[in-house]
């Protein structure tokens, strides 16, 4: 059941390792708002699959440092590129 629930919803929703930002798994609804294939994400990080742009590597550092401080990130302005 959580499985369908976490494809089908609506928001884009992703679920990384926190280790390295590797992507674990990806929702149907990033998947379409990204423009990426799922065997194009699933064990790359969001660096390797060029989804940050301007200041990429600075950007995904930010990031999980946040992470690993507060368990979790917000307010914090990113900018992503799609696939297409």
């Amino acid at each position: 059941m959580y499985d369908a629930i976490f494809m089908n919803n609506a928001a884009c929703m992703a679920i990384v390792r926190l280790s390295d930002g590797r992507f674990l798994s990806v929702n149907k609804a990033w998947l379409l708002t990204h423009g990426y294939k799922r065997k194009e994400v699933i064990g790359k990080n969001a660096v390797e699959i060029g989804l940050w742009t301007g200041q990429g590597t600075q950007t995904h550092s930010a990031i999980y440092k946040m992470l690993r401080e507060k368990k979790y990130f917000r307010n914090l302005e990113i900018s992503v590129r799609n696939a297409f």
